[in-house]
């Protein structure tokens, strides 16, 4: 995909995604995720706190500019985004459309392998606890064989 493929996975709260594999997790339960809205949430979380304009998502999304009506399918991308981080549209706390111009990530992202540069401007997770999630603990207690 793009420029985040060198940081492994990238946490916002109780979400995670990992860009090589194409994987996106909601407390350690992978949920799935088509190519485009991947691409969208690539491109807000390399600038978290600013505006993508819709042009960029664009064209990454569609680079050989063949897709007709890229407005539905990056509306489409952008809803199934919301629907995943159970995120309301009139009253975003994780992705703010900024009507005609593109979209806004509220949070702040973090990653396992590099840090992203921090921001400040905008919301941080910092309420949400950041400990490992339950499942991850049934993992790790495996018989020896």
């Amino acid at each position: 995909m793009g420029g985040m493929t060198t940081a492994r996975v990238i946490r916002l709260g109780p979400f995670s995604v990992d860009f090589r594999s194409g994987e996106f997790h909601k407390h350690g339960v992978r949920i799935k995720l088509q190519r485009q809205p991947l691409l969208v949430l690539e491109a807000l979380l390399e600038k978290p706190g600013e505006l993508i304009t819709r042009e960029e998502l664009r064209h990454r999304l569609w680079p050989n500019g063949v897709f007709v009506d890229y407005e539905q399918g990056m509306n489409k991308a952008v809803n199934r985004l919301r629907e995943v981080f159970g995120d309301d549209a009139t009253e975003p706390r994780w992705i703010e459309t900024l009507p005609l111009r593109g979209y806004r990530l509220l949070v702040k992202p973090e990653t396992h392998n590099e840090l992203l540069p921090a921001r400040q401007p905008f919301r941080s997770l910092a309420v949400l606890p950041s400990r490992i999630c339950p499942s991850a603990k049934h993992r790790s207690i495996s018989p020896m064989a």
